[in-house]
């Protein structure tokens, strides 16, 4: 037997075409709103970290099968509401929507957010922007054509990449370019590049992950010690970093319960398994690559959020009375 499917509306009235979308467009903001909410609660618990996930944002690609603009305009409202419980409704009912809400996320606070949400009901993106140009006036930018960068896939294995480059970064290519004029003659900016890219990556790698061509092999007192508030805390040693990340292949080695493995490969960090602080060794079986993200989750399994984030507060201090230090005393060579 043929079934025909939900699009084909042949048989629909005019009116009933009406009533039907009006409907279909009413019960999809409860949805969207509903949507929104539980993805607030998920970014609250940090659900996507247990499941192996380094950010909210992956796992809405990856997981939900979103796209980039569904999981970005998503969870910004989901942030936002979280401040602001009142867009719940506000979206619920369709009287703000999810653009309008990502287009006034920096300018909420809590004297303003009710008023500024009223004012942007039931606007369209360009009446918001005009809102918010009127509420909040920015300077005005110089006339001329700008070019976003981006990235973009030509073939299987083609790709272009365009992108705004200062005089600096030219003249720094040209330069280059003739360093590499006896073995690159054609003198191919995709070739430069790449040639570059090469010498940075083996320099990086090799200062944070001790790789090299001739590894020495790890020995069982070959770490670097200092003294750190009293007590004696250790280094590791560039034969057992090199060994640990070749073993996790540069890549976060958290695993969910259900096997899958995190993707990130940016932020990595070195984590004992058995706490330091806890008598844990640095030996390579004791080691692991993590992300920021799964440190900081395994840190709080370990020590509870409250004592994480109170180091990581005393950190940012640390860090920032350092940068005041070095520039009063460039102010005080300038004088």
């Amino acid at each position: 037997m043929e079934t025909r499917g939900f699009w084909v509306l042949d048989g629909v009235s005019d009116d009933g075409l009406r009533v039907d979308l009006a409907r279909l467009v009413a019960s999809g903001c409860r949805t969207e709103a509903r949507i929104v909410a539980h993805l607030a609660a998920f970014d609250e618990r940090r659900l996507y970290l247990s499941d192996g996930f380094p950010s909210l944002f992956e796992y809405c690609l990856t997981r939900l099968g979103l796209s980039n603009s569904e999981a970005f305009h998503r969870i910004t409202a989901a942030r936002v509401a979280r401040r602001f419980p009142v867009v719940f409704e506000l979206l619920e009912q369709r009287r703000v929507h999810l653009t309008a809400i990502c287009l006034l996320r920096d300018h909420l606070t809590a004297d303003n957010h009710r008023e500024l949400l009223a004012e942007a009901e039931q606007r369209t993106k360009w009446q918001v922007q005009e809102l918010i140009a009127r509420r909040f006036p920015s300077p005005d930018v110089k006339s001329g054509v700008r070019a976003l960068a981006r990235v973009e896939p030509l073939s299987e294995q083609r790709y272009r990449i365009q992108l705004n480059a200062s005089e600096s970064l030219w003249k720094k290519l040209e330069h280059l370019r003739d360093l590499l004029s006896h073995s690159i003659p054609s003198g191919d900016l995709v070739d430069v590049v790449e040639r570059a890219l090469d010498f940075a990556i083996e320099r990086v790698e090799k200062q944070r992950f001790a790789k090299t061509a001739q590894p020495r092999a790890v020995r069982g007192a070959t770490l670097r010690v200092k003294i750190k508030r009293g007590r004696q805390r250790e280094h590791l040693a560039n034969a057992t970093r090199r060994v640990v990340a070749e073993r996790d292949d540069l890549r976060c080695s958290f695993c969910a319960p259900d096997g899958r493995r995190c993707s990130a490969r940016a932020f990595l960090q070195f984590h004992h398994e058995q706490p330091w602080a806890r008598g844990g060794g640095s030996d390579v079986g004791n080691l692991k690559l993590l992300c920021a993200a799964h440190n900081r989750l395994l840190a709080e399994r370990d020590f509870g959020a409250g004592f994480v984030a109170q180091r990581q507060a005393e950190a940012r201090a640390t860090s920032a009375g350092r940068s005041e230090s070095r520039a009063r005393d460039r102010g005080g060579r300038a004088g």
